[in-house]
């Protein structure tokens, strides 16, 4: 991620707060990190290969793969899905006592397998 960018949007405390969370915490729900890097210009993490993509993704950008209703929302089967796996993060955090915006790193962290 571009450095110029993060303290443009003012991200600086959030990136090192996700940093933080992900070496803190370790589930099979969120993308590992492995190492951090950097360069004069870019932030680099090193993370675990999930190939498939980010909910984010999916709910946003590829909305023809998840099934929608007449109006674009999520069909019923897939919204339980998703906010199942999202439950299922509130749980963990909530258990080790890790509460930087759940939502939000749920959302980022969450992973397509080929087998969902």
């Amino acid at each position: 991620m571009s450095k110029v960018q993060v303290v443009k949007q003012q991200q600086e405390k959030n990136v090192i707060a996700e940093r933080d969370l992900l070496n803190e915490c370790a589930s099979t729900f969120v993308l590992k990190l492995y190492m951090t890097y950097q360069s004069p210009d870019e932030l680099f993490l090193l993370m675990e290969l999930i190939q498939g993509g980010e909910l984010w993704q999916y709910i946003y950008e590829k909305k023809h793969i998840i099934p929608r209703t007449p109006l674009g929302g999520l069909a019923t089967a897939a919204a339980q899905f998703y906010a199942a796996m999202q439950q299922g993060h509130f749980i963990f955090y909530s258990a080790v006592y890790c509460y930087y915006n759940i939502m939000e790193l749920g959302m980022r962290n969450i992973c397509i397998t080929l087998c969902a």
